[in-house]
């Protein structure tokens, strides 16, 4: 790890695609997160409503858009982009326009219960 993450405490969890469909039981995750970074294909998480919860309040997350993805056609890419804009409003998540990257979008989680989530767990570990 480079000196200057570790000096600023950041830490970086790399997760797997099958980890993602139960971190939201798990209150370690809840609110953990100040950036996410969503592939192709993990980004249609984000049409599960709480998937918000594993965000702090006004995180920014950046998600990989399918640009690149030279076996789709022109309108099916932009038809992707659609789809991610309206999960990303099925959870008050805002397009933050212009995205640093032109093959990802940002998106700001708006998650004003950030903090307050009951804490339920399954398979806490």
């Amino acid at each position: 790890m480079l000196k200057g993450f570790v000096m600023a405490n950041v830490h970086f969890h790399f997760l797997a695609e099958p980890d993602l469909s139960k971190l939201k039981t798990k209150s370690k995750f809840r609110g953990l997160f100040d950036i996410g970074v969503l592939s192709l294909f993990s980004a249609g998480y984000m049409r599960n409503k709480d998937f918000s919860t594993l965000f702090k309040d006004n995180a920014s997350v950046h998600v990989e858009t399918a640009d690149f993805v030279i076996a789709l056609k022109k309108e099916n890419r932009v038809e992707y982009r659609k789809k991610l804009i309206e999960a990303a409003k099925s959870n008050n998540w805002t397009l933050t326009s212009p995205g640093p990257f032109k093959n990802h979008m940002l998106f700001q989680v708006d998650n004003p219960n950030f903090g307050k989530e009951p804490l339920r767990d399954e398979d806490d570990d």
